[in-house]
C-alpha cells in the first residue's frame, strides 16, 4: 500500500484500502458502484480518513470539512466527522448520506476497527441493498449503531425476484463497543413492536430479542 500520512497513534505511515461506495452510489448494485479509498493504519487496524477525488466532494454536501492531501491532487475527510448527526435514538436513514453513514460504520468501524468476535458468534455483514430499510442510532452528535431491516412484502434478494419477505426481518445489528450494554438493541426491538400493525409475527421478534439478550 502506498504511504500517505502518519498514524496519530503508532506514528507509522498509513496506506490506502478500498472502503465504501460513494454516497450517490450506496443504493446501486455493486457492479455499478464507484468505491472510495480509506487511509488505513494496518498496525492499529483503524481507518481515520476517507480519500476523495475532485468529483466526489459534492456528494458530501457543503458542510463537510474536506482538506487537501499533502503533495496530492486528492482530498481527505475525517471518518468521525462523516458520522456526525443531529438525530438522537433510533431513526430511519432516509437520505443517501444517512445510508452512506451505515456503510461507513459497517466497513470502517465494525469490519476494521471493532471486528466481529467469532467466540461471540459475530460475523461480518454485507452492505444492504436498496430493498432494505436502514436504521441508525444517534447519541451525543454521532452515529454509533445501525440496523438493517428486510421489510415485509419486499423482494428477499436481488437475485430472486419471486421470493418476498413474509414479515419484517432484522437482518443485521451493530452497536459500537463504547455504547454496548446500554439497552440500545432493546430500544430497537421495542420500537419495532410499537410500529407493528398486528400483521407480522410479534412472537418471533420477541424470541429473537431474547436470544440477543442472552448473548449480550
Amino acid at each position: 500500500m502506498e504511504g500517505f500520512e502518519v498514524c496519530r497513534d503508532c506514528h507509522q505511515k498509513m496506506g490506502k484500502i478500498e472502503l465504501v461506495p460513494t454516497p450517490t452510489d450506496v443504493d446501486k448494485i455493486e457492479a455499478d458502484q464507484k468505491w472510495l479509498y480509506g487511509i488505513y493504519c494496518k498496525q492499529c487496524r483503524k481507518c481515520p480518513l476517507l480519500m476523495l477525488g475532485d468529483a466526489d466532494k459534492a456528494s458530501f454536501g457543503p458542510n463537510a470539512e474536506i482538506e487537501t492531501l499533502p503533495n496530492s491532487k486528492l482530498y481527505k475527510v475525517e471518518v468521525k466527522d462523516l458520522l456526525k448527526t443531529e438525530e438522537s435514538g433510533w431513526f430511519v436513514a432516509a437520505t443517501q448520506l444517512q445510508r452512506f453513514q451505515q456503510t461507513l460504520l459497517n466497513n470502517a468501524i465494525y469490519t476494521l476497527e471493532e471486528p466481529p468476535d467469532v467466540n461471540e458468534m459475530e460475523s461480518e455483514f454485507s452492505l444492504p441493498t436498496h430493498l432494505d430499510q436502514v436504521r441508525l442510532f444517534g447519541d451525543s452528535g454521532a452515529v454509533v449503531g445501525f440496523a438493517v431491516i428486510k421489510l415485509k412484502g419486499k423482494q428477499s434478494s436481488l437475485e430472486d425476484p419471486f421470493v418476498v419477505n413474509h414479515l419484517n426481518l432484522v437482518d443485521a445489528v451493530f452497536v459500537r463497543k463504547s455504547h454496548r450494554r446500554k439497552g440500545i438493541v432493546k430500544k430497537l426491538i421495542g420500537k419495532l413492536l410499537e410500529e407493528d400493525d398486528g400483521s407480522s409475527n410479534k412472537r418471533q421478534t420477541v424470541e429473537l430479542y431474547t436470544r440477543w439478550r442472552r448473548r449480550g
